[in-house]
């Protein structure tokens, strides 16, 4: 707020219209956009560790645990045994999955649209 001027009532659109990857109307509104948008992706991003072997390390756990959870799925429901399968689980992250796309996708939109060249004389 304080970085770009911005009262209470423009840093509240600023933060309802950002994540849903909306242009501001303002030049001023979307220099801040972009600064919350790129701040949010930011701090979003997943971190690996900075050891390459202990990043492989976690990465190849990852893609194992994962790939057991959907085979150990794809074989209760082929086996008939889909009523085992805890689906409230299965929804909740699903959708967890589709949130955080949609908001990153959003998010990256918002950059988009409100990210403008800098005019040669700074302004």
């Amino acid at each position: 707020m304080r970085r770009h001027g911005l009262s209470a009532g423009e840093a509240s659109r600023i933060a309802t219209d950002v994540p849903r990857g909306r242009r501001m109307a303002e030049p001023r509104l979307r220099r801040a956009a972009v600064d919350w948008a790129r701040e949010l992706l930011r701090r979003e991003q997943v971190r690996l560790p900075r050891d390459p072997r202990t990043r492989r390390v976690v990465v190849v756990v990852l893609v194992l645990w994962v790939t057991t959870a959907l085979c150990l799925l794809a074989f209760r429901i082929a086996s008939g045994r889909g009523v085992d399968v805890t689906w409230v689980t299965v929804a909740f992250w699903f959708a967890v999955g589709v949130w955080v796309v949609r908001r990153r996708r959003n998010l990256r939109r918002a950059v988009e649209l409100n990210d403008e060249p800098v005019s040669p004389d700074g302004s």
